[in-house]
């Protein structure tokens, strides 16, 4: 588990599944996860994988004997207060309950990337004609495995506000996990924030840390015990136990399409003015 949540478990950093698998069939991604080859050695070295995180969160769904959206709401949304109705605060968002909120709530949710078939270089997947009702990923994942297993997986999918985000943030820096023990939950905080040995590393347990040298989206103004995550649509959240300080960024950057790279410098700098 470990491996998994370091990135160092020798998984591929991505594999197109979407292409080959039709629209909700979380169970036939996942076979194709498990029968992918390692591409090196366990711990050798550090390639951020989405692969790893589908497979903790199958392994969650089966310890917890819950699907992965109504665990997370649950044991853990619930447990920090944000209200699930009628649109999450943070939580998933399945896509075959989509229709029941209505487009006035919809439209509450920031659109991310237009719909562009050509952007498959093999072609049209089966389940772009999905993608096709709305023109856009509103309201939907923006992940295209994420989106063939139906909106909900261990590695996208998760809607939420800033001030939802920051709670759970909160709870990391206090060290007041939900569900955990108080006395036990500092040290919970503390194993998962405790930097990695694989050598190069900036990894945590499912978190990652400032680059050594000041760079990356940081903008070198955190200490070295800061710990957060990044999100392909324009999202990241860091934590500083040192200043004690939290910062949530919540952009659509892929919207109209994920070639603007403006994120690269908006983050820095959003850090720096935080």
């Amino acid at each position: 588990l470990a491996d998994l949540l370091e990135h160092c478990a020798g998984l591929a950093a991505h594999r197109e599944y979407f292409t080959a698998v039709p629209p909700f069939d979380a169970a036939r991604v996942l076979h194709h996860v498990i029968h992918t080859p390692r591409e090196y050695p366990r711990r050798e070295r550090v390639l951020y994988s989405d692969l790893g995180f589908m497979i903790l969160g199958a392994w969650l769904e089966r310890v917890l004997d819950l699907p992965l959206d109504e665990a997370f709401a649950d044991r853990v949304a619930y447990r920090l207060g944000l209200d699930a109705s009628p649109l999450p605060q943070l939580g998933f968002r399945r896509l075959q309950s989509r229709a029941a909120l209505g487009w006035s709530l919809e439209k509450r949710i920031a659109p991310t990337e237009v719909y562009d078939p050509t952007l498959c270089a093999e072609g049209r997947p089966s389940y772009f004609p999905v993608r096709e009702i709305d023109g856009l990923a509103h309201g939907a994942v923006h992940d295209d495995n994420a989106f063939v297993m139906g909106g909900v997986a261990g590695h996208a999918g998760l809607f939420g506000t800033a001030v939802a985000v920051a709670t759970i943030a909160q709870a990391w820096l206090d060290g007041t996990l939900p569900g955990v023990e108080p006395e036990r939950s500092r040290d919970v905080v503390a194993r998962f924030t405790t930097p990695s040995t694989v050598p190069g590393s900036t990894r945590r347990l499912g978190f990652d840390g400032p680059e050594p040298d000041g760079s990356g989206s940081t903008g070198g103004v955190m200490s070295s015990q800061s710990f957060g995550h990044l999100g392909f649509t324009g999202t990241s959240v860091w934590i500083d136990p040192v200043a004690r300080s939290i910062h949530v960024l919540l952009s659509n950057r892929v919207h109209p399409t994920r070639h603007n790279l403006g994120i690269r410098q908006l983050r820095p700098a959003f850090h720096r003015v935080g």
